[in-house]
């Protein structure tokens, strides 16, 4: 039996699995170890991932993206109905007050629930997971961001099912980089000594995430999390955007970007692209795009300072969560060992530290030294399942269900294995959970997990 990893993120995925005494992070059938979160409907046939991507402009209305914060939402809910009016792709309400999207599939009109479209994303992750590993895919872990609510998160596992997956935990991201890093590191200090505490900060597409660990050699504990689930990299995109959009109103006629849709995806792509040159490039940057509206070729420019200076009221919502993760750890600058962080400044498109003179900008990244190698750092992707199948037995990390402190403590007392509950669901109502010898019990805010002599504890009082 294989335990697979998935990371299903806002804009990405990755896929990850436990063998040759390592965890591997899986490529799809292009060679590409990060595939879209993109659905692409057509009259005949539909694209998912790597292939729906290069449809996101032609076939824009049918085309789904960005829907992973839809999850146990209503669709009267303020946050939809900004999104809808982003989106190319039209939301609807569902029967049950849920979200949903309307395209035209097989040549019909059709109506998908949030649950379905994780769900087709989820079955091609399967897909590639099975192409790699040879053999049957079926038990997983998902990660989700840490301020999902219960309703979203099962929603996720609705989607799970619907791709015929066993779901044996939820992981928060937070505790899957922080069990990623610290699972084979050497160098970190004896139970005895004093702990050392990494801050590890995630600036995603749509949310920003940071959480505050206390390392030990066979002990993890996560002292604290914080986050802005409206902040991510995307919000530094729609900034660029929304200054092109303004400054080709003025230069070229009057051109309406926002009324065509194609045009608009098209100037976010070169928004994309602009705002990771500007990571690496202090000097204006050109922004050229043929045909753009009506065959018209416009061009713009765009140096560092100046985007800087549109996203400074972004910026200043970074500080917040990393003042409140110091305060809820109970630790300082001084005490706090930088050592790796999740995302880069890359996907903000602001200068590193080094080359950044502004206090408020020293100050951050004194608290938080941003890393930024997207390909050499296992614990970017949020690789959490730990799984031997070689010989045929499989360790599953227990997640924290909510935001709270965890342990993971090596070398746990005896136990006798819970049976397999027969679903997710009868697993929550009874309060104990199975995953390949694994033992959950929950009491007065405690949740304990033992599996091949790892022993996972939380207490919010510990």
């Amino acid at each position: 039996m294989s335990v697979v990893g998935f990371d299903v993120g806002f804009q990405s995925c990755y896929i990850a699995v436990a063998r040759s005494g390592g965890i591997e992070t899986v490529a799809n059938e292009f060679s590409d170890r990060c595939t879209p979160s993109v659905i692409s409907l057509g009259p005949k046939s539909r694209a998912i991932g790597s292939a729906a991507k290069t449809q996101v402009v032609t076939n824009c209305k049918n085309t789904f993206q960005s829907f992973k914060r839809f999850h146990g939402r209503l669709f009267s809910e303020p946050y939809v109905q900004q999104q809808a009016a982003r989106l190319p792709y039209q939301l609807v309400p569902l029967p049950n007050g849920g979200v949903g999207g309307k395209v035209m599939y097989m040549e019909e009109e059709a109506v998908f629930s949030v649950e379905q479209m994780s769900g087709m994303l989820l079955s091609k992750l399967k897909e590639v997971a099975e192409s790699a590993l040879k053999k049957p895919v079926t038990d997983c872990v998902i990660s989700v961001p840490t301020f999902f609510t219960d309703a979203e998160r099962r929603s996720v596992l609705d989607a799970s099912q619907i791709a015929g997956l066993n779901c044996l935990r939820l992981m928060n991201d937070s505790t899957a980089v922080a069990l990623a890093y610290g699972i084979y590191k050497q160098d970190l200090p004896a139970p005895e000594e004093k702990a050392r505490v990494v801050v590890f900060v995630d600036m995603g597409h749509s949310a920003f995430q940071v959480s505050a660990c206390a390392f030990n050699k066979g002990k993890l504990k996560v002292l604290a999390t914080s986050f802005d689930p409206y902040l991510g990299g995307r919000d530094f995109d729609d900034v660029l955007v929304d200054y092109f959009c303004e400054d080709f109103h003025a230069r070229y006629r009057k051109l309406d970007v926002r009324s065509r849709p194609r045009s608009l995806l098209r100037l976010y792509q070169e928004c994309e692209k602009l705002k990771r040159l500007m990571s690496a490039n202090s000097t204006d940057i050109p922004i050229n795009i043929e045909c753009f509206v009506d065959e018209i070729d416009v061009t713009g420019r765009m140096n560092r300072a100046h985007f800087e200076e549109l996203c400074a009221p972004l910026l200043s919502r970074v500080e917040k969560p990393l003042k409140e993760i110091m305060e809820q750890a109970s630790t300082s600058r001084r005490s706090t060992h930088i050592e790796t962080q999740l995302v880069t400044s890359e996907e903000v498109g602001v200068a590193p530290p080094e080359q950044q003179n502004s206090p408020t900008y020293v100050n951050l990244y004194e608290d938080m030294r941003l890393a930024s190698d997207f390909d050499n750092n296992t614990y970017n992707e949020n690789v959490y399942v730990i799984a031997d199948d070689q010989d045929d037995t499989d360790t599953a990390i227990a997640p924290t269900p909510r935001p709270g402190v965890a342990v993971f403590e090596v070398g746990g007392p005896d136990f006798e294995p819970a049976p397999k509950p027969t679903s997710v669901y009868e697993d929550m109502r009874r309060n104990e959970a199975w995953c390949a010898g694994v033992q959950v019990c929950r009491c007065a805010g405690v949740q304990v997990c033992r599996c091949a002599g790892v022993q996972v504890c939380r207490c919010a009082g510990m």
